[in-house]
């Protein structure tokens, strides 16, 4: 995708043939041109927010003006519903005046309204409104003789992908991927499961392991272990056959297994399928945040295993990567590692997929980590740790106000292995009211002969 500057916007606002550009609207253009190797995009809409007073709204060139700085900008961020009312303004007048003004003033222009386009597909509209808008921005490239940019190539696919199906699929990838952010696993299934049987046969089956992985966890989350293992087993198998071991997707279900597995107790199978993935994390030099969870996975089995040496230099490394920063930008991984249309990259969230959702898809990964860590801590008789771990890990799942039902059963374990019973009470029925898997209830430690005894 193609930046242009301010001063660029200037000089094509100053070929409208209305209005003139007032003097507060001209203020807040040169102070964007000034600072515009300095300020990013999200810095650059702030500063125009904050001076909207600036811009007279019933004068074409200040509105354009805008619309354009805004549009482009948040189209740029990904943030494509906020960006599309500014977008359709700026293609509005680009169809009333763009021939008056020029090829020359307009050309770097004529990208919004590709960026329209793709910004109707991220706001859901229909199918027939996106390959309507894609079309026009064609026209307009044909229009103008860009038939050999990277831009008209960009609309001949996105169209292609329209008309053949594609885009059916991956509206529905979308939505199921915002289900699965938001831990509603029981509406991401089918439509998990229907993106898995109509996958094209055309398509790389390396390209729908990761949706497989999600179906896999999804059925975990929702306790459908059996379903789950199976799935997993046959995955690897067909990856395994294609010789794709080194896919994100491969060691992410490695992983999953090895979850699975330490859910049912299998600690040795657990921590077969949880040492492959981390060995391949390493291969492929993946040390972000799902090799941290990874360790921290890998930890939590070793402790099962009694082998709490292990399993504490383990936590050790991933709470001091958690403590470096690394996985605190979960959401804005996401949200910029994938995209629907192939003028972007792969499967993106949408722009309603509101803040609160961001916050706590965010932060709970790193609350389970914690409360893990608050267990090998305690196994390994290091109390202070312990209980720093678990008080933060109740801390933020409060913040986010999605109370976590195991760490306030850590906490209560913690109070209890000091032989301090009545401190440990309230935590474990908090903890008993707050799991919601039938793996959590089973873990709450014998919290309901403890009440049964008349504490």
């Amino acid at each position: 995708m193609r930046n242009f500057s301010c001063i660029f916007i200037m000089f094509i606002l100053s070929c409208l043939p209305v209005f003139s550009q007032t003097e507060s609207c001209l203020a807040v253009s040169n102070e964007l041109v000034k600072n515009k190797d300095v300020w990013d995009n999200k810095t650059a809409i702030d500063y125009i927010l904050s001076h909207k007073d600036s811009f007279d709204m019933d004068n074409e060139i200040d509105a354009w003006f805008y619309n354009i700085a805004l549009g482009t900008r948040y189209y740029l961020l990904k943030e494509y519903t906020t960006a599309l009312p500014y977008l359709r303004n700026v293609t509005v007048v680009l169809d009333k005046y763009g021939d008056a003004m020029g090829f020359a003033s307009i050309r770097n222009l004529l990208v919004c309204y590709h960026w329209e386009a793709v910004s109707e597909f991220y706001s859901h509209s229909s199918k027939e409104a996106v390959l309507a808008k894609m079309q026009k921005a064609k026209v307009i490239y044909e229009k103008y003789g860009l038939n050999s940019t990277e831009v008209y190539a960009s609309i001949q696919s996105d169209i292609e992908a329209l008309q053949s199906g594609k885009y059916d699929n991956l509206v529905l990838i979308q939505k199921a991927m915002e289900y699965v952010m938001s831990d509603n696993h029981i509406a991401a299934i089918p439509i998990l499961e229907q993106v898995i049987n109509q996958w094209p046969a055309s398509q790389s089956f390396k390209e729908l392991a990761p949706y497989i992985q999600c179906l896999c966890n999804s059925y975990v989350a929702v306790g459908k272990l059996s379903e789950a293992e199976n799935l997993y087993l046959k995955t690897l198998a067909k990856l395994d056959e294609d010789n794709a071991q080194d896919i994100e997707a491969y060691r992410n279900i490695c992983e999953g297994l090895g979850v699975l597995y330490y859910q049912v107790h299998n600690y040795q199978k657990a921590k077969d399928y949880l040492t492959l993935s981390k060995r391949l994390y390493e291969k492929n030099m993946d040390f972000g945040y799902d090799y941290v969870r990874c360790l921290s996975n890998c930890a939590i089995v070793e402790s099962g295993l009694n082998n709490i040496h292990i399993a504490k230099l383990l936590i050790d490394v991933a709470i001091k990567y958690l403590r470096n920063g690394i996985g605190r930008e979960i959401t804005e991984e996401v949200k910029q590692g994938v995209s629907l249309l192939s003028s972007i990259t792969g499967v993106a969230l949408t722009n309603d997929f509101d803040n609160q959702t961001n916050l706590t898809f965010q932060r709970k990964p790193y609350i389970q980590i914690l409360s893990n860590a608050a267990v090998i801590y305690q196994q390994a008789g290091f109390w202070d740790d312990a209980v720093m771990c678990i008080k933060e890990s109740i801390a933020l799942s409060e913040n986010i106000g999605e109370p976590n039902g195991m760490a306030y059963n850590n906490l209560a374990t913690l109070y209890l292995a000091q032989s301090r019973v009545k401190e440990s009470l309230p935590y474990f029925k908090k903890a008993s009211s707050l799991c919601q898997t039938d793996y959590e209830r089973n873990e709450i430690l014998g919290s309901s002969e403890i009440w049964s005894d008349g504490y």
